[in-house]
């Protein structure tokens, strides 16, 4: 029986480009087809079967077609499918014929038959969006700023994280009391006589110095430190991200911005707190310090348990000292505890002799108890000469010297330092974002239908299904492994200007 050619071959002019590297998704087969029916250039409808790949002959002039860059057909004869082809490129035959090589587009031709499984997500546009929720390093780079510094909502002070300073001692002082045995000191288990005072302010420190001066006593002071203490506090962020974690120079379209290292806030040089670690809002802060000049924190974060934040140091506590005038006191107090007592007693002792023998002796006695009052009244002002020509000499520092603060006196808490990045690497960090979407580096579903303008996926060994032959089958895979974008609307294909949130 005669055989009637029905192939129908469809010329159109689409913007989708033969590297696939953006793509059109469509809610129904039906309105695949409506989009490409309205694109149409040339239509031909009695055409002979035309071979999947191969070469379309056309009747027309090469230069009537070169605005023509998609191909769709159906060889009706033999099916209802429907075809859609990237012309590669076309060859002039003669004036009214062109060869147009096609290549099938393998996303539009066996997107309704394609089944995909769970497979290995690289990269994606996710279907939400919230601060900290995604954190996988990416590899575009960006340098944050320090842009504010302020207590963080801390709704509970470290009360006890004061300048409450302890001397340390070789042994037991006389002239000062409340001295008890210490235990180990800056990290070094030996032990110690210390005493703790609630501030380098408190009345009590500035006398048992002076008393220790006095005493002759100050250099049996080994070391000088901050007593420890532990207290607790919650550190609360606002609800408005910009205003907590960034200073931005503008609100992103992506929450990413905010997170892992493009935005964050530094506790001190040790450690920075992300909003990977302050995850839902809220985090909680023991802290717990050690006795010594470089007091160490133990931070309880909702992520990361037990993580240490050293801070910079407490101010350095010094004492002036002289290692000459001490000694000269302790000799002025040496000679005058004892100069008395002794001269009387030998006085003493002679009188009484004298006193039971010769009247000469007694008085020999006085005299000789008067020479030695006199003699050491002279060595007193001898060393009261000495001590103040050693004032004129310059002193010594000994304690701690801290050179950083982070604590007013009398006062604590934890201070953290905003960090952002310039205006114009913020928007850079942003733009990649909305174009390539997140790094996942998971295994999940596969998903293009997370965000309402378009999407974007990465896969590494993507698993697809379905009723497709294998050359395209491996095509379609190459695809989705090598990056595709997919646009949900034809209106704004391309056109990343527009707003992309999460559906």
């Amino acid at each position: 029986m005669p055989f009637t050619p029905t192939t129908a071959v469809y010329l159109c002019s689409v913007p989708l480009e033969k590297d696939q590297k953006n793509q059109l998704d469509f809610a129904s087969q039906a309105a695949q087809h409506l989009y490409f029916s309205n694109n149409i250039k040339k239509s031909y409808t009695s055409f002979t079967y035309q071979r999947k790949d191969s070469v379309l002959r056309v009747p027309a002039e090469f230069d009537e077609l070169y605005d023509c860059n998609y191909v769709m057909y159906q060889n009706a004869n033999f099916g209802s499918k429907w075809f859609y082809c990237f012309v590669d490129h076309m060859e002039y035959v003669n004036p009214n014929c062109t060869n147009i090589y096609l290549k099938t587009d393998v996303f539009q031709t066996w997107m309704f038959e394609a089944v995909f499984g769970t497979s290995f997500i690289e990269r994606q546009t996710t279907k939400t969006d919230g601060p900290g929720e995604f954190c996988e390093p990416e590899p575009i780079s960006v340098k944050a700023y320090p842009v504010s510094k302020k207590i963080l909502g801390v709704t509970g002070l470290c009360t006890q994280l004061h300048q409450c300073p302890i001397l340390y001692f070789s042994k037991q002082p006389s002239s000062i009391t409340g001295v008890s045995r210490v235990g180990f000191n800056s990290g070094a288990l030996t032990m110690q006589y210390g005493k703790v005072y609630d501030s380098i302010y408190d009345t009590i420190f500035t006398a048992d110095l002076a008393l220790l001066e006095n005493a002759g006593e100050m250099d049996l002071i080994d070391d000088i430190g901050v007593s420890g203490s532990s207290s607790d506090a919650t550190v609360t962020q606002g609800t408005v991200t910009t205003e907590t974690f960034v200073d931005a120079p503008f609100t992103p379209k992506n929450n990413k911005c905010y997170n892992y290292c493009f935005g964050k806030v530094i506790g001190d040089n040790a450690y920075d707190l992300t909003v990977m670690e302050l995850h839902k809002n809220t985090f909680d802060i023991y802290s717990e310090c050690w006795w010594g000049a470089s007091p160490t924190a133990f931070v309880a974060l909702r992520d990361i348990p037990h993580t240490i934040i050293s801070f910079k140091g407490y101010p350095g506590i010094s004492v002036r000292t002289s290692t000459y005038e001490n000694s000269i006191n302790h000799k002025m107090a040496e000679i005058q505890n004892t100069m008395i007592g002794n001269a009387a007693l030998s006085g003493a002792r002679s009188a009484v002799g004298a006193f039971f023998g010769n009247g000469d002796a007694a008085s020999a006695a006085v005299i000789g108890a008067s020479k030695s009052y006199i003699d050491d009244n002279l060595s007193m002002t001898a060393l009261q000469v000495q001590k103040k020509n050693a004032s004129l000499e310059p002193d010594t520092l000994s304690g701690y010297a801290v050179p950083a603060v982070n604590f007013l006196a009398l006062e604590s808490g934890v201070y953290l330092v905003r960090y952002a990045p310039k205006t114009e690497q913020f928007r850079k960090l942003d733009d990649f974002f909305s174009k390539f979407g997140y790094a996942i580096n998971k295994v999940n579903p596969v998903s293009f239908k997370n965000r309402t303008t378009w999407d974007y996926i990465k896969t590494i060994d993507i698993y697809i299904s379905g009723p497709i032959p294998q050359d395209d089958m491996q095509d379609l895979k190459d695809i989705f492994n090598k990056g595709i974008t997919i646009w949900h609307d034809p209106a704004t294909f391309g056109d990343y200007s527009q707003n992309n949130p999460p559906t």
